[in-house]
């Protein structure tokens, strides 16, 4: 049998190639103004471009809707000019704007994979607020993408640092990724109370955040928040876990317990005394 070899075209091949002497043949539209490059470099960064060519092959223009990149600075002559020369395959150092600004450039083009990538790197002194800002950034990607590089990572910083991250920020966060930060074994808390007037914030506005109240430890939440809890929670919406949760302090000594990460546990404690 003849020895096989695997094989493919080198990527230098693809960096030699000088791509600004082509026909400037596509135009990107962002915010009024006009990016023209060439079809093939609009193709290679843009998922989006590339299935328009699929259905029209004339296709010579893309409009960017800069609603969805979320910030306000008038300064994409600069970043989306130099954005469009990423087509060299050369390394750059991308400064945090930059970085910023790529990310939303590939999300409006439909490129997840780099947006992964241009997140993968989480230093070791990030901080929450920071990680908070990652995670809103990786939020619309992960509904569209089954990839979710980094989340863990970014969720155990938060954790970690729940109590000094700015919690407009992190209401804004997706459910799932609220309750995975609430829910952590690493999870910081200057005392209960903290983490219960968070997520009566959310429930206040909206009842399906309800079920994050079985990661309250009620029986270490001050006399005050009980009764507010008691005033504003909705029967309707009690769960076995929180249910459980508040059993651990009617059943419960006077004095405080040690929390625990989950309330889900079948085992309640026999009866001791009733909480004042």
């Amino acid at each position: 049998m003849e020895k096989t070899l695997d094989f493919s075209l080198s990527i230098k091949n693809l960096k030699d190639i000088p791509f600004e002497k082509y026909e400037q043949d596509f135009t990107f539209q962002l915010k009024g103004k006009h990016y023209t490059t060439t079809r093939f470099i609009a193709d290679l960064l843009s998922p989006y471009v590339r299935q328009l060519h699929y259905s029209d092959k004339s296709r010579q223009e893309f409009y960017i809707d800069h609603e969805h990149l979320n910030y306000q600075e008038d300064d994409d002559d600069q970043y989306f000019t130099e954005f469009l020369k990423l087509y060299t395959f050369e390394n750059k150092k991308l400064s945090p704007k930059q970085r910023e600004h790529y990310i939303r450039y590939f999300y409006c083009l439909g490129n997840f994979e780099e947006i992964i990538r241009l997140e993968s790197e989480i230093k070791a002194d990030i901080k929450g607020n920071e990680a908070v800002e990652r995670l809103l950034n990786l939020s619309d990607i992960i509904k569209k993408t089954s990839i979710k590089q980094n989340l863990d990572e970014l969720i155990l910083i938060v954790s970690k640092e729940f109590e000094n991250i700015d919690k407009e920020k992190m209401k804004h966060l997706e459910y799932d990724i609220i309750e995975r930060i609430i829910s952590n074994e690493e999870l910081k808390l200057q005392d209960e109370d903290s983490l219960f007037e968070f997520i009566l914030e959310l429930y206040s506005k909206e009842p399906k955040y309800s079920p994050l109240f079985e990661y309250v430890s009620f029986n270490n939440i001050s006399t005050q928040n009980v009764e507010k809890f008691i005033n504003v929670f909705d029967i309707e919406y009690l769960n076995q876990g929180t249910w459980k949760s508040i059993c651990q302090r009617l059943i419960s000594k006077s004095e405080k317990m040690p929390r625990t990460r989950s309330n889900k546990s079948d085992d309640i404690r026999p009866i001791e005394g009733i909480m004042q």
